[in-house]
């Protein structure tokens, strides 16, 4: 998947907007999400950036994810 958005774009993005936009990331693309990830972890708080803990958090809890949705597919093509 190819952004058409670039770094100010995402730098741009309220706090809120921030972190679901890279909730919405690892689920998708994640190479897009290790760039998003990287613009904001580069970034102070006061110029568009996020904690680095709260980066580490959600990117468990993004793997997490990704991880039950793909085994909860595999189960139910297994039932079938």
């Amino acid at each position: 998947m190819i952004s058409k958005y670039t770094k100010d774009y995402y730098l741009s993005l309220s706090y809120e907007d921030r972190i679901k936009k890279l909730k919405d990331l690892i689920m998708k693309d994640f190479n897009s999400y290790l760039i998003v990830a990287d613009y904001y972890g580069s970034m102070s708080e006061n110029n568009g950036g996020v904690p680095h803990s709260l980066i580490n958090k959600e990117f468990v809890r993004g793997l997490k994810r990704r991880y039950y949705f793909k085994n909860k597919k595999n189960k139910e093509w297994l039932k079938n």
